[in-house]
């Protein structure tokens, strides 16, 4: 049983928050220390439900507490429906492989300087922050400073400075946009809206911005991801060409849609549109409401 819980820290890893559980007991073999890594987290065996029933005060921590402010669920939440949110959550819980999650973690963890310096000082330690591991985020969205990626001792590589990645002022503004986006996401606790109606919604969106009308909607869609294929290529972290000319139909043209997170946020920035905004139209309506978007 755990006795005591370090100090909380807001927007930790969840993974980051069992390493300081176990650094503390000195139990971190028992609890598995080896898969306590950004981006491992899928195949990790400890689990927020693991993590709570062996606490001695289960006032301390919840699992839905957890699932809300230690790991992606509230980013990937408004864009399942609901029995598939359930499904989701209950592997969060349960420590299961969920593919997804892997893609949006980043596999080397990266840090704020200032993050850590601050919290070294306020509390002794410094723990990994969930906003600074998803591999879109390049900035503290806290101190507007470039994040750090960790270096490797055994490799003899030092930590160095995340690059954005962006060529020109104008992409690089829409992807700090699409992390205020995300940040945002984090902490609105919206509920699973279905991926129908986000297809209706971004649908109607490319129409209003770019002109594309039925009866040639993917042609279309096709022709205009190939004009914008650099920029995906740089917000997405994508390198395969083949795929660059079918993530905006991913979007909004197959019959599902798609729960990537990165992928709505993306699309909804191409057309100018904030998420906050976004959230409130899809809200309102239903996937066969009559479609007006903002």
């Amino acid at each position: 049983m755990i006795p005591a819980l370090p100090q909380l820290i807001q927007g930790e890893l969840f993974e980051s928050l069992v390493s300081r559980i176990g650094q503390r007991l000195s139990v971190t073999g028992r609890i598995g220390s080896r898969d306590l890594v950004p981006g491992k987290s899928i195949q990790g065996r400890v689990c927020p439900e693991r993590l709570v029933a062996s606490l001695v005060d289960p006032k301390w921590l919840s699992v839905a507490g957890i699932l809300e402010e230690n790991t992606v669920l509230p980013i990937y939440r408004p864009f399942l429906d609901e029995q598939a949110h359930k499904r989701f959550a209950q592997s969060v819980a349960q420590a299961r492989r969920i593919p997804r999650i892997a893609q949006a973690l980043v596999t080397t963890p990266r840090f704020c300087p200032l993050c850590r310096e601050a919290e070294f000082v306020e509390i002794g330690e410094a723990g990994w922050h969930l906003l600074h591991q998803l591999r879109w985020m390049w900035r503290c969205q806290a101190h507007q400073n470039s994040l750090w990626e960790i270096g490797c001792v055994l490799a003899n590589s030092p930590s160095r400075v995340v690059d954005s990645g962006c060529e020109t002022r104008a992409d690089l503004e829409v992807l700090k946009a699409i992390e205020r986006d995300t940040k945002w996401l984090l902490g609105a606790r919206v509920p699973p809206l279905g991926r129908l109606r986000w297809r209706a919604f971004h649908r109607a969106a490319l129409t209003k911005r770019f002109g594309i009308q039925p009866p040639y909607f993917r042609v279309e869609l096709f022709k205009l991801a190939h004009r914008i294929r650099p920029r995906p290529r740089r917000w997405l972290g994508l390198s395969m060409v083949s795929y660059m000319d079918h993530w905006l139909a991913t979007v909004v043209a197959t019959p599902q849609g798609t729960t990537d997170p990165l992928l709505h946020l993306a699309a909804l920035r191409i057309c100018g549109i904030k998420v906050s905004e976004a959230v409130a139209w899809v809200s309102a309506h239903d996937s066969c409401s009559p479609v007006n978007p903002l």
